[in-house]
């Protein structure tokens, strides 16, 4: 996981990441007449926050892009690509 940040003015905070996750399953559960095969999974997720803070009050947002590759033996192969985002309010007394 690797980000930036960077806080143009008082109370406002940008930020821009990504995180690489890969692993490589061989029979980590059963073996291949149980039905697991030699399975690979990649995913990547960079995604960009915004967070504006005032006294008590804090708005956050963050937009993110999920790719995921699941590479399967025994399965037919998976392939995500996702556009997500959340906003957030919160306060605080």
């Amino acid at each position: 996981r690797l980000w930036v940040s960077m806080v143009p003015t008082d109370g406002l905070k940008l930020t821009v990441g990504t995180q690489f996750d890969w692993w490589d399953e061989e029979n980590r559960r059963r073996t291949r007449e149980q039905g697991y095969g030699d399975d690979t999974t990649m995913k990547v997720r960079p995604w960009f926050d915004l967070n504006y803070s005032y006294e008590g009050l804090t708005l956050r947002y963050r937009l993110e892009y999920f790719h995921k590759d699941a590479q399967r033996e025994r399965d037919t192969d998976r392939l995500f690509d996702v556009i997500r985002s959340k906003a957030s309010v919160e306060v605080g007394w």
